[in-house]
């Protein structure tokens, strides 16, 4: 195998502080989060949770997922619905 020959690459004009250090930092500044915002934050979730529920209901019921997913509608035999009848036929047809 071919000897490889690896060197420590450094950038010229970069900081002396890690990622992990300039992360901590920034979070050590930000001030601690109050009750309000928690409530606000809590809301706003519950809220987008509801509304990615609804979204998921309303996927399931689309034929093309259905199908996707392999779920059939139950068929329903055509023997236990009445025909339809029409108007003259429910009137009994007086003329």
């Amino acid at each position: 195998m071919a000897e490889s020959n690896l060197q420590k690459i450094t950038f010229k004009n970069t900081t002396k502080m890690s990622l992990n250090a300039r992360f901590t930092t920034i979070m050590k500044s930000r001030p601690p989060p109050t009750a309000q915002t928690v409530r606000a934050q809590t809301s706003t979730d519950r809220m987008a949770s509801d509304k990615n529920r609804r979204l998921a209901q309303q996927m399931e019921r689309r034929p093309a997922v259905e199908a996707a997913l392999g779920h059939s509608k139950p068929q329903t035999p055509q023997a236990s619905t009445p025909p339809k009848l029409s108007v003259r036929e429910r009137l009994g047809h007086v003329r």
